[in-house]
Formats: structure tokens, sequence, C-alpha cells
């Protein structure tokens, strides 16, 4: 189904160390034709190695 592949879509690009911070059905679009899902709108993604831990020990 469609709502599958963009969830499978988000996940994929969460394994890259991407954190979508807007994840909302108006940023997934659906190529009419082909039914290709795309997720659109990463203004608000952060890359998860430069994100700050406030549990991890080690950052002062």
């Amino acid at each position: 189904s469609i709502l599958q592949r963009a969830v499978d879509s988000a996940q994929e690009i969460n394994k890259w160390g991407i954190v979508l911070g807007d994840r909302a059905p108006r940023n997934v679009a659906v190529d009419q034709t082909s039914h290709q899902v795309f997720l659109v709108d990463f203004a608000q993604c952060f890359f998860r190695d430069t994100m700050f831990d406030p549990w991890d020990e080690d950052t002062e």
C-alpha cells in the first residue's frame, strides 16, 4: 500500500542517520501514474550524530 511505502521510506532514511522532525501526511507526495512515494520537506530534519543527548555521561 502507499501508506506502507511511506513508512518504509521514512525508516530507510532513519537508517542513514537522518531524523525526520515533521513526519506528517502532508509531507508525502505520490506520483499519479506510477504510485511511487516521495518524502518531501526536510526543513526540520536532524542528523543523529550531531544531536545532543542530555543523558550521555560523556557530554559536558
